[in-house]
């Protein structure tokens, strides 16, 4: 049983601002690949989406039982996320990723608030 339509939506999309999205999924270990699978379709959709700038996909490292990933997501603004999100393919998608599987997801947007390179002082940003 999914929890995915229970988990946190992303919020402030109302912004002309980049943000990043980034979500936190799990599944049991012997869905892993199915879990991939299917978001790679969900991935190919929002690639294709007007605003979008980049995907990545982590997996924890290591054997449990339990599979753990991040996805981290950039985009233009808050609004070109927002109306990715609010169309009929983006509902399918979702209802089809978590059909059959045990996915947890727990997505939240995020605005750059601190960055640091080699040799670099910190400073936020605002």
């Amino acid at each position: 049983m999914s929890n995915a339509t229970n988990s946190p939506q992303p919020v402030d999309l109302d912004t002309e601002a980049p943000v990043t999205v980034i979500n936190t999924m799990s599944v049991p270990a012997a869905q892993r690949d199915l879990f991939l699978q299917r978001w790679l379709g969900t991935a190919q959709y929002m690639a294709a989406a007007p605003g979008f700038r980049r995907t990545r996909m982590f997996q924890a490292a290591g054997d449990a039982a339990e599979a753990v990933f991040v996805n981290v997501g950039d985009w233009d603004s808050g609004t070109a996320l927002g109306k990715a999100l609010g169309t009929p393919e983006w509902r399918e998608l979702t209802l089809r990723m978590q059909d059959g599987l045990d996915l947890t997801a727990r997505p939240m947007i995020y605005h750059l608030t601190l960055e640091l390179t080699p040799g670099e002082i910190p400073t936020t940003g605002s």
